[in-house]
């Protein structure tokens, strides 16, 4: 693994880190999030991934489609 991928991986934990406690949330009832927002957010999101692995992102573009599964 080169630096590169050890940083993309970095942030891809990060990213997982920071999405449990709203999914906790939406697993106890306390947060109903509106599907439609979400698959907005998800499009959006997707179509910068694209973008990014396009532009040869790699690792870097990990994060992104992270998120836009997520949000899908």
């Amino acid at each position: 693994m080169n630096g590169q991928e050890l940083i993309g991986a970095i942030a891809t934990a990060i990213a997982i880190i920071s999405y449990i406690p709203y999914l906790l949330t939406i697993i106890q009832g306390r947060t109903r999030p509106h599907g439609f927002s979400w698959f907005v957010f998800g499009f959006l999101t997707a179509i910068g991934f694209a973008a990014q692995v396009a532009g040869g992102g790699a690792a870097g573009s990990w994060v992104m489609g992270f998120s836009a599964g997520v949000c899908f």
